[in-house]
């Protein structure tokens, strides 16, 4: 089964960061990334990486400064 030859993803943050890309390359793994503003392409992956983020990432919450100084 092996790595996938190419991955396709958006343009966000999350997909051009040197830590995802230098990965990508050491892998052998091409990154075909989709029209910039053209999410639908894509639909699939950005609903999971939408939900992902408000799920996952949005987690850890703070209603003010004091709450996160703490």
């Amino acid at each position: 089964m092996g790595v996938p030859k190419y991955i396709r993803c958006g343009n966000g943050q999350e997909f051009i960061s040197r830590t995802f890309t230098n990965w990508c390359n050491k892998n052998f793994i091409e990154i075909k990334y989709i029209q910039p503003g053209r999410p639908m392409p894509n639909g699939y992956i950005e609903r999971l990486n939408r939900h992902y983020r408000e799920d996952i990432l949005d987690a850890y919450y703070f209603g003010d400064i004091h709450q996160l100084q703490n």
